[in-house]
């Protein structure tokens, strides 16, 4: 198995600026970046639908980006193939953030002009300049617009890493200010449709270069942010893995484009005699490349109840989290899995992912015993993280009500009273 982060030290992100330039050239981004100002281009000669069609196609480069970013955060320094195999919300999250910010600055701007003059304004939309890769990050790990759009997930995020933090806030600055100057330069020199193909294309470079950036420095510090990083999916060459042999054999089906036999290969072996962790991650790599969200679905169950058995929770949470991501309505095979995962990523701060796991558990499993912990889990974390406190009351209602005898109770009243003191000084007042 690759070395983890924990075991080998990670080479600080500021010895790697040369390595994030060329990051998009590599065949996944590079081929991602020209299909996708072509299909920008295209779509901006059209007629009335021309700008819905661009946003589309603007949240599909960010759906990839964001790929980029969560493949690096967790150690995996190639880029992802392809487009097919990502959150489609998350594209769109994203540029309904930058409009938000957008509209924060401009209205911002005004307000703080007519408050304080233009220094206020300037300075207003400087913190916003600093604050949008924080709140970039916090929606790639979270999947929450609104806790991303929250001022105060960027401030907690550069508390936490301090100086390197602004550092890398200042490289996307000076990534997206190279791409305006290289744009001014080659537009004068190149005929309308050549000049909308090379903007939409430097774009797409920036943005892929600077999330590849913002995820290493997750990477980096994954200690000081709690996030808890993958073992990296490059394959091991180390003799001692009992899977080496099929690993190889479908390697080389894969080179010569034999997707499908390499897949059953691996699929075969893990049916007749089960397979080691770099077999598993293989076949995902082999399915991903395939396209076969069905194929990456069924192996998440499956996989996800070995993990779970053996004790490896964070690596069961971590599959269970590509595959939601994939589907929003996957969740593990067993119920019985359900509440240790969502309990592991209520401790690694993966709310939203929390909130997914136990979201609707009551309704698929009426006669589960977990049905009053995993309401419970859910109302917290709606109260603690969403600002739901009613919707978290009317969940703690419900447990005392069907289960009155239920040795949970008295945590649910412990924690009834706790929300009541929360609200108590509102109503007061």
């Amino acid at each position: 198995m690759a070395p983890s982060a924990e075991s080998t030290p990670i080479e600080p992100f500021w010895r790697r600026l040369r390595q994030f330039w060329l990051y998009p050239l590599k065949g996944g981004p590079l081929a991602t970046i020209l299909v996708m100002a072509l299909v920008q281009t295209f779509v901006s000669y059209l007629v009335l639908v021309g700008w819905l069609l661009g946003l589309f196609a603007l949240a599909a480069v960010y759906r990839y980006a964001f790929m980029v970013l969560r493949a690096t955060a967790n150690g995996r320094m190639e880029p992802p193939e392809g487009l097919g195999n990502g959150d489609n919300s998350l594209g769109m999250s994203q540029v309904a953030l930058i409009i938000i910010y957008i509209f924060m600055a401009f209205a911002g701007g005004l307000l703080f002009v007519a408050i304080g003059g233009p220094i206020l304004a300037i300075g207003w939309v400087g913190f916003l300049a600093f604050a949008y890769p924080g709140s970039t990050m916090s929606l790639a790990i979270d999947m929450n617009l609104g806790h991303a759009l929250n001022p105060l997930t960027p401030l907690a995020i550069m508390e936490r890493l301090g100086w390197p933090y602004f550092v890398v806030a200042l490289l996307t600055l000076m990534f997206v200010f190279s791409q305006a100057n290289a744009e001014a330069l080659l537009a004068p020199l190149l005929p309308g449709p050549f000049d909308l193909i090379i903007t939409h294309a430097l774009s797409n470079y920036v943005t892929i270069a600077t999330f590849h950036l913002m995820g290493y420095l997750i990477y980096q510090y994954h200690d000081e942010l709690g996030y808890e990083v993958d073992a990296p999916l490059a394959l091991s060459r180390a003799k001692s893995d009992p899977d080496q042999d099929v690993i190889d054999e479908s390697e080389a089906l894969a080179r010569d484009g034999k997707l499908d036999q390499a897949a059953e290969l691996l699929a075969e072996h893990l049916r007749q005699r089960g397979g080691s962790e770099v077999l598993h991650q293989r076949y995902r790599k082999i399915l991903t490349a395939k396209q076969d969200t069905p194929g990456l679905l069924a192996h998440g169950h499956q996989w996800v109840t070995i993990l779970v058995a053996q004790e490896n929770y964070r690596p069961a949470l971590n599959v269970a989290r590509d595959c939601i991501a994939l589907d929003a309505s996957f969740r593990p095979q067993h119920p019985e899995e359900i509440h240790v995962l969502a309990e592991v990523a209520q401790k690694q701060s993966q709310s939203q992912l929390a909130l997914q796991l136990v979201s609707g558990f009551h309704k698929n499993h009426p006669k589960h015993k977990h049905v009053p912990k995993n309401l419970l889990l859910a109302a917290q974390l709606m109260a603690e993280r969403f600002n739901q406190e009613d919707k978290a009351r009317t969940l703690l209602k419900q447990v005392k009500d069907r289960y009155p005898d239920h040795d949970i109770i008295e945590d649910v009243d412990r924690y009834l009273a706790f929300l009541d003191k929360l609200s108590a000084p509102a109503q007061g007042s």
